[in-house]
């Protein structure tokens, strides 16, 4: 259990600044969170904020803001339900490292198979669960861009008008990698290796050696614009906004 599992931990570490004046304020922030969970995976965000309002005329007021957010994360070990049956059989006690701390193979096929065939020309086709999360694994990368103007303007006492516009922008980086230490490669170039009649000659492998990397990419982008009016009637300690 110890070795899919550990103490997770949380990292977050924050900053605002704020200031202005009779005709002008704003405001930065930044904040950065680190965590790493109990299955070994992880994860960082950062988000930034930039806020300003700004007195143009009498009765004329602009808003400004900015966000931004950045965010990875990295799958981790197995969940240790899914490593205590072989070949849908539960398996009570099973060791995952040697008393030197290597790793130790659970079969995924019949090794009376797989130790022969090819005549050691194929690659190793046993399964490491020890280790084979650090060779395979997926990543994520998530940007937000929001960034929104806004006008208000006084016309009168209790009556305002104002327009609002908004871009915001998404774009995600899926990435599944695995290379040539992990199973899914070895046993993906295994299955379509040919093999010769004659042990003497090379393999044919129509998938090449190498690691294997499948990445996807998506992009949103929303506008909005916004207008609007409001009436503020007030008096006998009640407030109408219309």
């Amino acid at each position: 259990m110890k070795n899919f599992q550990r103490t997770g931990l949380t990292q977050q570490y924050a900053l605002n600044l704020r200031g202005g004046s009779n005709n002008i304020s704003w405001l930065v922030a930044a904040n950065h969170d680190r965590v790493t969970s109990v299955d070994y995976s992880k994860s960082n965000k950062t988000n930034f904020r930039f806020d300003n309002t700004l007195k143009l005329l009498k009765g004329l007021t602009t808003n400004m803001a900015v966000f931004y957010t950045n965010s990875e994360s990295q799958s981790g070990a197995p969940a240790f339900n899914e490593l205590t049956r072989i070949n849908s059989r539960y398996i009570p006690y099973l060791n995952y490292q040697d008393e030197t701390g290597q790793p130790i193979a659970i079969p995924r096929y019949r090794t009376d198979f797989t130790d022969t065939v090819g005549s050691g020309q194929l690659l190793d086709w046993r399964y490491y669960p020890l280790t084979d999360y650090l060779h395979d694994y997926v990543s994520a990368n998530t940007q937000e861009l929001i960034a929104r103007l806004g006008l208000n303007y006084t016309i009168m006492k209790g009556l305002d008008a104002s327009v609002d516009y908004q871009y915001q922008k998404q774009w995600v980086t899926l990435k599944d990698y695995s290379d040539m230490e992990s199973f899914y490669t070895r046993d993906l170039i295994n299955r379509f290796t040919e093999l010769p009649q004659n042990t003497s000659m090379p393999v044919n492998r129509p998938i090449p050696l190498g690691d294997i990397l499948t990445t996807s990419t998506s992009e949103i982008i929303a506008k909005n614009l916004r207008g609007k009016s409001a009436i503020t009637i007030s008096g006998a300690n009640m407030l109408y906004r219309f």
